[in-house]
């Protein structure tokens, strides 16, 4: 990250270590807050895991870009490191429970039936 982009982020973001700035950013899987390549390269990561992605302009921001900061057309390349997974737990009725557990059996008995 260079220090214009640096500059529109807010600071309690931004984290500098070994003299490179790193965006600590949460994001909720499936919400769409982070583009689609970042996206579809976090299930494949473990807690404490590393890695550097290319992502086409067709994952990430296009053919506009983003005015001022990244450019159109942009191949981005981008170190991913995932510091921790936290699970949330949805609420959930007795009956929601029941109606996902007949649906999961449905599927596993048409699918043995071949």
């Amino acid at each position: 990250m260079n220090e214009r982009q640096a500059a529109n982020l807010p600071s309690h973001l931004l984290r500098a270590e070994g003299g490179v700035t790193l965006v600590d950013h949460q994001a909720e899987s499936g919400k769409r807050q982070v583009i689609p390549g970042i996206e579809r390269a976090l299930p494949g990561m473990k807690t404490g895991g590393d890695c550097k992605i290319r992502i086409g302009l067709h994952m990430a921001y296009g053919y506009k870009g983003l005015p001022s900061l990244i450019p159109p057309h942009a191949l981005l390349v981008v170190a991913l490191g995932l510091r921790d997974i936290v699970q949330t737990w949805l609420k959930r009725t007795p009956q929601d429970v029941h109606l996902t557990e007949s649906f999961t059996r449905s599927n596993v008995g048409r699918s043995s039936e071949k």
